[in-house]
């Protein structure tokens, strides 16, 4: 099955489409964060397409989506591979910016907020669960 490249596609040409999907056959270490080497890809194509780019990569090393954005932001979606939203991901995302500036834009402190908010209530709802049945 071949795997889609997401978000802002419009005006890709077909050929760096195509190259990005190939991302999906990248196979990362479990013990490495973010391999030189595919740094080094999402790098070349977001100075090339002028746009941030978002890999999401599992705990076990594969890529599980390949997104486009704009100049300005991407689309971070809260991915998740298990069926009970109560539990971690286990899916971290990775995603450029095409100005060069490594900091945090207001977009990615949003989402940020946004997912610690989610773990803040799901580490509420677990020591209630648990102060109940001690």
């Amino acid at each position: 099955m071949k795997q889609q490249v997401h978000g802002n596609v419009t005006g890709v040409r077909d050929t760096l489409i195509e190259a990005l999907g190939q991302l999906y056959d990248y196979e990362v270490d479990e013990d490495t964060f973010l391999p030189h080497e595919l740094m080094q890809v999402l790098a070349r194509f977001t100075g090339v397409l002028n746009r941030e780019i978002a890999v999401y990569i599992t705990r076990d090393g594969e890529v599980v989506d390949v997104s486009i954005g704009t100049d300005r932001d991407v689309e971070l979606r809260d991915y998740r591979l298990r069926r009970n939203t109560q539990r971690l991901s286990c899916v971290r995302c990775i995603h450029t910016h095409p100005n060069g500036d490594g900091r945090l834009s207001d977009v990615d402190l949003s989402a940020l907020r946004s997912f610690r908010r989610a773990s803040r209530r799901l580490c509420r709802a677990r020591f209630w669960w648990r102060s109940r049945i001690c």
